[in-house]
């Protein structure tokens, strides 16, 4: 595995040549990211010494793990304990977990496990692959289950209404109700 081969080492003798500020693992290879696995742990350790951010994608490499949301939960909470800079982000696909009650537990969820402080980027679906059976994400969608986070007591709620929308000059990063309705006025993203 090249994370365990190259990267891992390079990053451990500060010789990897680049400035890591996070790492994004989906697929199957999430499975290293639970917990007691030493190749986790060792990312743990680099990730809280030079305070970059692990994000990993729940519903990809879930295949075969039972118990695999509970699993990444406490791998998250893992990580945010160790000190690591930990930003959430779900991407709503309707007719799957475009709920208000699945918004409310999300919200719920990091505000008792990592604090009301934790970013969470909301994201529009946009059909595609073997998801193409689904309609794009309604931006009421979005506005609600940002509305339900900073009801629930988040700080930074934000809501990505464009493909590759992922850039400060061009996010909702609403924390005021005032801000919220302008933000329902307007898409954040051209």
């Amino acid at each position: 595995m090249l994370l365990e081969k190259m990267i891992i080492p390079q990053i451990s003798l500060e010789e990897h040549g680049a400035e890591i500020v996070g790492m994004f693992f989906f697929h199957d290879n999430v499975y290293f990211l639970l917990p007691e696995n030493p190749i986790g742990e060792k990312l743990a350790m680099l990730s809280a010494k030079y305070r970059f951010f692990i994000m990993c994608c729940d519903y990809c490499g879930a295949k075969g793990i039972s118990d695999v949301a509970d699993k990444i939960l406490h791998c998250i909470r893992t990580f945010s304990d160790a000190g690591c800079h930990v930003e959430v982000r779900t991407n709503i696909i309707p007719g799957a977990n475009d709920q208000e009650e699945n918004y409310r537990g999300i919200a719920s969820w990091i505000r008792h496990n990592m604090g009301m402080t934790t970013p969470w980027h909301i994201t529009r679906f946009f059909p595609a692959n073997k998801l193409d059976h689904f309609i794009q994400t309604p931006a009421g969608s979005l506005l609600k289950a940002q509305q339900i986070g900073l009801d629930e007591g988040l700080k930074y709620v934000q809501t990505f209404f464009s493909k590759g929308c992922d850039c400060a000059k061009e996010n909702c990063m609403v924390g005021s109700e005032r801000e919220y309705r302008k933000a329902t006025m307007q898409t954040c993203c051209k």
